[in-house]
């Protein structure tokens, strides 16, 4: 799959995030902090904000890698919602939601 070059710098900061996300997860020695869940939830908003101002200049959109990984950051945000106690707000639904479909 193949993406626009503008939307490179998206993709990268929206793998490092997932990246930042596995790392959460796989961390076993320390509790997980809701400032760190919530705050690389607001890094993804903004880059979800900046790919919307760029999708809007362009040809209509065909899902892309981009798009893959923004599904994976959400759902592995949504489950770190889940498990910080936040479970009625709109991150924590995504993944029953996806489940659903």
């Amino acid at each position: 799959m193949s993406f626009p070059i503008e939307e490179s710098p998206i993709l990268e900061a929206l793998s490092s995030i997932r990246n930042r996300l596995t790392a959460l997860k796989r961390d076993t020695v320390e509790f997980l902090k809701p400032q760190d869940v919530v705050s690389l939830y607001q890094a993804t908003v903004k880059q979800v904000d900046r790919l919307n101002e760029i999708r809007e200049l362009s040809e209509p959109h065909q899902p892309n890698r981009v798009d893959t990984t923004l599904a994976d950051v959400f759902s592995l945000l949504s489950l770190f919602f889940l498990a910080i106690g936040r479970t009625k707000e709109c991150p924590a639904i995504y993944s029953q939601v996806t489940s659903i479909r």
